[in-house]
């Protein structure tokens, strides 16, 4: 029977995910210089709340609440890892990741 340790699988994942929060806060920060270059409030109010999102999901309660494999590996949230457009990321780094392959 193979066991599987939650709380290491955990760690991985949100090594993955801080990996691919890199490049996308990255590309926030050029949005932010553009909305602050054009003085477009709502713009920026939008993309502080993306950032915000992007640095808080390595505590997002579904992750850190989660009982299976399943549910952790299921864990890539849809907000602004999607929305960024950057939906190769997740893929890349989760190819390259030991989570993958101390799944295999």
């Amino acid at each position: 029977m193979i066991t599987v340790n939650l709380e290491k699988a955990r760690q991985f994942h949100i090594k993955a995910l801080r990996t691919a929060r890199v490049k996308l806060l990255e590309r926030i920060d050029i949005e932010r210089a553009v909305a602050t270059d054009s003085d477009d409030k709502a713009a920026l109010a939008a993309i502080k709340a993306r950032a915000k999102e992007l640095r808080d999901v390595t505590k997002h309660p579904k992750l850190l609440s989660a009982k299976t494999l399943d549910e952790i590996k299921a864990f890539w949230p849809g907000c602004s890892f999607r929305r960024v457009g950057d939906a190769e990321v997740r893929g890349r780094v989760f190819k390259q990741s030991k989570f993958r392959k101390s799944l295999t």
